[in-house]
């Protein structure tokens, strides 16, 4: 299972040695629900992080880069999204799939950044990553 930490410059060559790959950006020492960085330094939740959860039953390739310094990336990218990267004066974190170096899905609207969401993204990138999974 890949599991890496990525910088932007890093997508050119993620996409050649990716079919399909999860892409999560993130905002480290923020709080959520269920869903959090994989890669948070000093992690101090009460609670268990969902993604690391379904990651553990799914064979997708994910790849975390803080948001901060993925803005540039996710203006060229557009799609329509990047209105809801910063909202409410802060960067908001949002997980992309992507086939080769075409955006497929995120966890906006309907969908959310939570397990739930998660797991359609997984099964709309492809579905065969649920029907293989131990989920």
């Amino acid at each position: 299972m890949i599991r890496e930490q990525i910088k932007v410059e890093d997508f050119e060559q993620v996409a050649k040695e990716n079919e399909f790959f999860l892409w999560n950006f993130v905002v480290y020492k923020k709080y959520y629900l269920d869903i959090r960085p994989i890669f948070e330094p000093n992690p101090s939740y009460e609670f268990p992080n969902a993604l690391v959860s379904i990651l553990s039953f799914v064979d997708v390739p994910y790849f975390e880069t803080e948001i901060k310094d993925a803005y540039d990336f996710l203006i060229n990218l557009d799609n329509g999204f990047i209105k809801n990267v910063f909202a409410n004066n802060e960067f908001q974190p949002h997980l992309l799939s992507f086939n080769r170096r075409r955006m497929v899905g995120n966890t906006l609207k309907p969908k959310c950044y939570c397990s739930q969401g998660v797991i359609e993204l997984i099964g709309e990138l492809n579905p065969q990553f649920l029907l293989d999974s131990k989920i």
